[in-house]
Formats: structure tokens, sequence, C-alpha cells
């Protein structure tokens, strides 16, 4: 097995645990050997939805971003019979419903569902075997359990399409993600990273209307644009409103592409580092701040445009992402796993340092000075800075949903939500004045962009646990605590 290091360690032994569960099951099922499956010697064929979902469940367990996916199935759309969970609910439905089967029966039941269903030949009939239904009663069963656990979050909370205007239609466009907007400083605009029949382009749309105005990048369609880092992805505008920066795999390296919005033409700026990530144009017009990895941490770096020199921003083994500058081009926003470690000197091992939890912290560009901005038990991210004012929006996952938080960082005021969702939201950004906010949020098995107007004067909202945070759903394995 070969495992791809991104400078992220939670993402890292994620994959590690994911892939270890395929291989335990492939040693179980077909003995270790793809030739016993080609010879027909086992006949069985493992379900996706059970493998890919017990990977997910023995990798991850359960976390806010696994709850977001199946509340909004319970709540808004007809729930996916056992047979139905392919594709992206391969992965959350069959996640999902081994949370079910081990709550109910125990972890024991996992090896006693694949050895029956090697003894037997046949998945579904493993299944009935171990638990003593079938597939259709498996299914009515997994869904009462939705049902309890999902219908009591409804209460007094806001689905994304009532509080905010909706820009793309992912039912309709036939694709699940429209994510990473990033508004045009002059606000008519905003790109968007959208998959379309497998592939990933970056779009241009009206920002007020959502109505399509140029495809600007087709992706996984050229050796130039290999690969839109759509897990960790960052849209920028340059500040005259004439381009845009995006990180990108091109041949052997990742490098930034700087592409003109009117021609489409793009400069590629190879850099000497493993991997390239989340690029953010400062206002200053001459820097790109962007996530670097290279060896065994992902710090911030910044690219002058100028003298096409990179310079490191952060320098310590910690995951550092989604760099955001200020309004002036001195300091910038960034989530980091560093924990109260802020200077970036640990002289322990990662994997005794609590790297799923994630903070928000700003450094001065110039003194490399680190200051923290929150401390919590729970995991903030994509945080952007207010235009002219010292204000930071970000979102969190307090109380077991991602809504967005506004922070003021000049009064004694803490931070505090703006938003109540009824499943989740991700990636602000905000227009040069501060008139809107533009988000992707997740509803009816997809990814959409929503705005919503003048951000700073929202009210804070009070956000009730979720039946997951309720009943402490934390705590399941030594190495993932």
């Amino acid at each position: 097995m070969v495992f791809p290091f991104e400078g992220n360690y939670e993402q890292f032994r994620h994959v590690i645990h994911h892939e270890l569960v395929h291989a335990l099951i492939n040693d179980m099922v077909y003995g270790g050997r793809m030739q016993n499956v080609i010879s027909s010697r086992t006949r069985i064929r493992v379900p996706i939805w059970s493998n890919e979902g017990l990977a997910e469940y023995l990798s991850s367990n359960w976390d806010t971003k696994a709850d977001m996916v199946i509340r909004d199935i319970a709540v808004h759309e007809r729930m996916p019979s056992i047979k139905e969970l392919n594709y992206f609910m391969a992965y959350k439905g069959g996640q999902s419903l081994w949370r079910f089967i081990t709550g109910k029966y125990g972890r024991e039941k996992v090896g006693d569902v694949f050895r029956s269903m090697k003894k037997t030949q046949n998945d579904e009939k493993g299944y009935e075997a171990a638990l003593g239904m079938n597939y259709d009663e498996l299914t009515k069963q997994w869904h009462k359990y939705l049902k309890k656990e999902y219908w009591p979050d409804v209460d007094n909370r806001d689905p994304i399409e009532d509080i905010s205007e909706r820009l793309t239609d992912h039912k309709k466009q036939r694709n699940f993600y429209n994510v990473s907007p990033a508004i045009s400083p002059d606000g008519s605009m905003v790109a968007v990273l959208s998959d379309e029949n497998g592939y990933f382009d970056i779009e241009i749309l009206d920002a007020n209307t959502g109505k399509k105005i140029k495809k600007l990048v087709k992706g996984n369609r050229s050796v130039n644009f290999e690969e839109l880092k759509w897990l960790q992805p960052g849209l920028s505008w340059s500040p005259d409103n004439k381009k845009i920066v995006v990180a990108a795999k091109a041949g052997r390296s990742d490098v930034l592409h700087i592409i003109d919005v009117e021609t489409t033409k793009s400069d590629k700026y190879e850099l000497n580092i493993d991997g390239v990530f989340s690029a953010s144009w400062s206002p200053k017009g001459n820097e790109i701040a962007f996530v670097g990895q290279k060896g065994n941490s992902s710090d911030i770096y910044v690219f002058d445009i100028d003298t096409k020199q990179e310079r490191k921003v952060t320098n310590d083994i910690f995951t550092d992402s989604y760099p955001s500058w200020n309004s002036d081009g001195n300091e910038i926003v960034f989530v980091s796993d560093r924990g109260q470690y802020i200077d970036g000197k640990y002289n322990g091992v990662m994997s005794n340092h609590d790297y799923k939890q994630t903070d928000i912290y700003i450094t001065n560009t110039a003194t490399g000075i680190i200051r923290r901005v929150t401390n919590t038990d729970y995991n903030e991210s994509h945080p952007v800075w207010a235009n002219e004012e010292n204000t930071i929006f970000y979102t969190a996952d307090y109380n077991g949903v991602w809504n967005l938080f506004l922070h003021p960082l000049d009064s004694a005021t803490d931070p505090y939500p703006i938003t109540n969702v009824l499943t989740g939201l991700q990636q602000p950004t905000i227009s040069k004045d501060n008139s809107m906010i533009i988000f992707a949020g997740y509803a009816n098995i997809g990814w959409d962009l929503y705005s919503m107007s003048n951000p700073l004067d929202l009210k804070r909202k009070i956000i009730e646990p979720t039946q997951f945070i309720k009943n402490k759903d934390y705590k399941w394995c030594i190495s993932c605590q």
C-alpha cells in the first residue's frame, strides 16, 4: 500500500486506517488474492456500501461532517434503501449503517457479518445469518433509527435556503459539488469550483443572480490542470479584478496558476514544494499566500510575483491551512492544529498530539509572530477577514453543526454564531464593501453556493446541541481520542 501525505496528520491517519480496513476485508473474504476473484474461487462481491462504509466507520467512527450528511437525508430526502447506497452515499450511508449495527449488536458483529458472507458466498445471506434480517428488514430498522436520531434536530434550526439566497442548483446541474466560492473585488462576480461529468471546473458566475458567465478552467483534461485541489480548495482574485489564482497539479509537480479572467490565458509558477494548496491573493497585489507541504509538515508560504520567490511564514511540524489576508496585507489568519504550541516549538511526536482539534491563529508576515484567536473544544475552519474591519468570519462545528461565526478582534465581545442551519456550511467569502457574504452550503445531498446580505449586522444565534453531541458520541478508540 502507498499512502499519500499532504501535510495534514488527521487526514493521513484517516487514510491509513481506511485503507487498512480494505486490506483486512480483502484478506478475510478473498484470502488476500485478487486471483481468487478472477478465477471465481470466491464468488461473493462485497457491496460498496458495506466495504467503504466500514472503512469510513472504523477509521472515523462518527463526526460532525458525517452527521451533517445523514441528518440531511433524514429530514430532506427520501431515505435510501440499503441497496440504493451508491456513489457518495456508499461512504456516508454505509458508515451510518455500520454505526447502527454496532450500536445495536456490538462491534463483534462486524466480524460475524463478514464470516457469514464468506461462508454463504452471498452478501445479503451473510447479513441475514449474522443479524437475523434481510436487506429489506435491515433498511426498515435503519430508517427507524435515523428518524429517532435526527428528527429532534429539526427543531429551532433553519434550512439554509430559508436564511439565504441560493446561487447554484446542483439538482438542475446534475452535479454534487459547487464549492470554494471567491467574490471578485468589485462584487459583481463569484468564482466557483464545480464538478460536471466527473471533472472539476472553475466557473465564473454573476454574484447576485448565480447566472453562469463563463467556464474559466476545464480541470482534469490537460497536463496543466491535471488536478484541481477540491479537498483543500482555494480560489482568489487579484485586487484589480482581472485575474484568479488557483493551486493545481501540473505534470510532475504542484503549481500556482494565475489565470486572466477575460482571455482565460494562464501563467504557471512552479515551486520547489511537494504540495501546494489554498492560494490567497494579497490586497497589496504582489504577494500570494498559500499552503505548502514539504517533508513532514505543511506551512503557510508567501509567493512574491515580482521576484518569483517564495518564503515560509510558519515553520513547524503542525498542519496549517486556509490562509486569508487582512485588508492591509500585513497579517494572515489561518487554521492550525498546533493547540497551545503557538510558536510551533514542540519536542514530542505527533502521535501524542491532538491533531484532530483545529483553532484559528493570526501571523504577522513581517515578524512571523503568531497569536491565537480561538481556544475551544470544538473545531473552527475557513476564516476570512472582513474588509476595512478588524473582524473575522469563520465556520465552526459548535454543538454539532457547521455554522458561520463572527469574531470582532478589537473588542471584548466573544465570537458568536450568526447562522443556525439545519445541515452545515463552509468556505465563506466576503465582498470588498462587506455588503455580501457567499458560502458553500450542504443540503439535499449536494453542495451549492448561497449568499447573505450585510453579514456584519447579523444578530447572535442560539445553537442547541444535536443528538450526536447530547449523546457524547466522541470517544470510540484510544488512537483517535
